[in-house]
């Protein structure tokens, strides 16, 4: 009794015509690069944008390829 329930889910897949946006991924790269390799804290990212504009495409593309970091 009162054991957490771990569930888990796997990623949706980023857009398949992905294009552009090589600004944004790098500067998240940089971001979660610096970050990790100072003081042992968890990185925080937060993309802001009207609706429609690919946040959850840039987030999505970004965990497909970086998953090292």
């Amino acid at each position: 009794t009162g054991e957490a329930k771990v569930s888990y889910r796997l990623m949706p897949s980023s857009a398949t015509n992905f294009v552009g946006r090589a600004n944004y991924l790098s500067k998240l790269e940089e971001i979660f690069t610096a970050q990790s390799s100072k003081n042992c804290t968890r990185p925080v990212a937060v993309l802001c944008a009207m609706g429609g504009m690919g946040k959850s495409q840039i987030g999505l593309k970004f965990a497909e390829t970086r998953r090292r970091l």
